[in-house]
């Protein structure tokens, strides 16, 4: 195996991405391996720029990023970052070293950039260049950090011969195989203080408030963040109520003297009347439809069947564009690090793991397999919506 690493981020961004690469890239160089920054996604080894074939290619590439930097100070151009300066040197890959990552654990979000670039897409089938440039390259391994999508294409490129190790991100916390993905908790606690910030305002005016998170086959987010403060209801993607069910818990409440509830919705929720997901219409190379505006449609509905004054409101990508939090910085340099601890073994194919306290590694084929969800039996009230109050799940 070449002693050369690419480090990739796909799919949306999230919490705890620039750390895993930051720490990825410091294990890595201390171990003697070439490290190189994919630059947004799969695109960035399906489109790298004109890079010749050489063993000297950090050499060469840290030349042009030097050439570039200054053709970018003779423009004026007050302030720049890594991915600016690869980028205007018609690149999508460059050489990573310590100095380049030592200050991105203090960003959210990804320095490498991302994108929903699918190299096995239906329609736009781009693996043969994938494995063209990655042998053209002389990348020994990939490391994707991603969710359900980007590490579905690691799986298929694992299986063309590519080298893949998987590290996992998604605030949907919805990855098989896993107990913990990069970015849940920050963004649960976003939605924990939004909800809190909401009350105030619902409380004042005694109006009845939605909440739409992210959460498309899965409402473990909308759920752990719900459950981390006071709401009057859950709803997921686990479970489809009709909207009398809804209706006749917020009149409930009401007649016991609750002037107004808080209601967190997961966006991939389905109401039985809708006949199907409320979206936009917009697909990307993975076929998924773009989500969001249920919050505002239950607010119309429920306020007639209610007669309740009810506002709604979606926190969207302040989910996913919060600074981490302490547990997603810990998690993302022990993610980043076993990652390379794997690939200095010679084992690929696999993504990082949570499981039961310890960090361990799954075959990227059974991640593959489905989605991670609430339990409805276990942990959902389904009479109330909202979290079931028991301890012990298992």
């Amino acid at each position: 195996m070449a002693k050369r690493i690419g480090i990739l981020t796909g799919g949306g961004d999230a919490p705890g991405l620039n750390q895993a690469i930051k720490y990825a890239t410091k294990k890595a160089l201390a171990l003697g391996y070439e490290v190189y920054g994919i630059v947004d996604g799969w695109k960035g080894l399906i489109e790298p720029g004109v890079v010749e074939k050489t063993k000297d290619l950090h050499s060469d590439l840290q030349k042009r990023l030097e050439a570039s930097a200054k053709e970018m100070i003779k423009r004026e151009v007050h302030e720049f970052f890594w991915k600016d300066v690869v980028k205007n040197a018609g690149l999508l890959i460059s050489p990573l070293s310590k100095t380049d990552v030592s200050k991105w654990g203090e960003y959210p979000g990804t320095n490498l950039g991302s994108s929903r670039t699918n190299p096995f897409g239906k329609k736009n089938d781009k693996s043969k260049i994938l494995f063209e440039n990655i042998e053209r390259l002389g990348l020994g391994c990939i490391i994707a950090i991603g969710g359900g999508d980007t590490l579905g294409a690691g799986n298929k490129a694992s299986k063309l011969g590519i080298n893949v190790i998987g590290i996992p991100k998604t605030i949907d916390g919805d990855l098989l195989g896993t107990d913990y993905t990069l970015g849940f908790e920050t963004a649960v606690d976003v939605i924990k203080e939004a909800v809190k910030n909401l009350h105030g305002t619902a409380k004042s005016h005694e109006k009845t408030t939605i909440l739409e998170t992210m959460g498309r086959h899965s409402g473990l987010l909308a759920y752990e963040g719900g459950n981390s403060t006071s709401v009057g209801i859950i709803l997921i993607p686990e479970w489809s109520p009709s909207l009398d069910e809804i209706s006749d818990i917020l009149m409930r409440r009401k007649k016991e003297g609750v002037s107004y509830d808080i209601i967190v919705v997961s966006e991939g929720t389905k109401i039985r009347e809708y006949e199907g997901l409320i979206s936009s219409g917009e697909k990307d190379e993975f076929g998924h439809i773009q989500l969001g505006g249920i919050a505002e449609r239950l607010k119309t509905d429920l306020a007639k069947r209610t007669d309740q004054k009810i506002r709604s409101t979606s926190l969207g990508y302040l989910q996913r564009g919060a600074a981490p939090n302490s547990y997603d910085v810990r998690k993302a340099r022990q993610f980043g690090v076993a990652a390379v601890e794997l690939i200095e073994k010679g084992i690929s194919g696999r993504m990082i793991s949570y499981s039961d306290g310890k960090i361990t590694h799954v075959s990227l084929d059974d991640v593959s397999k489905g989605t991670r969800r609430v339990n409805v039996n276990k942990m959902y009230d389904i009479p109330r919506l909202n979290a079931k109050l028991v301890g012990f799940w298992l």
